[in-house]
């Protein structure tokens, strides 16, 4: 639309997240979903995830000292010293028994209330139950021929005057050659017969 005029962009933080697993969407099988691990980033603080009582999993970030004071203030534990002020302890370590001692409710509350970065780790499934992607239809479903039904991400942004739409997940092979061979190549139709005849097209 070139009328000079502008239009709303909407677009969530976590959308953009989606659209990069958009495989691992459509791949996604209910009946097959992989165990999570432990992911951990070596370095200052923590990053890492950890497992709570009642089997989830939660993503920790805490780099800023006054964050570790108020992360290590509400798991009660104080970090080790060696005799050089160095840390004698592993930070994340002084954290897992806590959160793996206590539900996914309790920890999260628990670290928001110290204001230390927390998030329920979520795989696809709990994406697809999730009330707030939900509501703005973050995934789509549509029904395809030959695969059923398919799940695929929602374009993003999103533009108020020329929103976008997923029209399929891909036509079957060949499907688009009357229009490239005829419309765009200028072919006839006894041309597009023998080339279907000798199996090129």
């Amino acid at each position: 639309v070139h009328d000079g005029q502008g239009q709303l962009i909407d677009v969530a933080l976590y959308e953009a997240v989606v659209a990069a697993v958009g495989p691992q969407i459509v791949g996604w099988d209910p009946s097959d979903v992989p165990e999570p691990g432990p992911h951990k980033h070596a370095g200052h603080g923590i990053r890492q995830t950890f497992r709570t009582a009642d089997d989830r999993w939660v993503a920790v970030t805490s780099y800023s000292d006054a964050q570790i004071s108020r992360l290590l203030e509400t798991v009660g534990m104080e970090l080790p010293k060696e005799p050089d002020g160095s840390d004698a302890a592993d930070l994340p370590v002084l954290v897992e028994d806590w959160i793996a001692a206590n539900d996914l409710g309790t920890v999260l509350a628990a670290f928001r209330q110290a204001r230390v970065g927390i998030a329920p780790v979520n795989d696809v499934g709990a994406l697809l139950h999730d009330s707030h992607a939900r509501e703005r239809h973050a995934v789509l479903e549509l029904d395809d021929p030959v695969l059923g039904t398919v799940r695929v991400p929602q374009p993003v942004p999103r533009f108020s005057r020329t929103p976008s739409q997923v029209r399929s997940v891909g036509g079957e092979l060949g499907a688009d050659n009357d229009a490239v061979y005829a419309e765009w190549l200028d072919l006839g139709p006894a041309e597009l017969q023998r080339l279907r005849r000798e199996q090129v097209i």
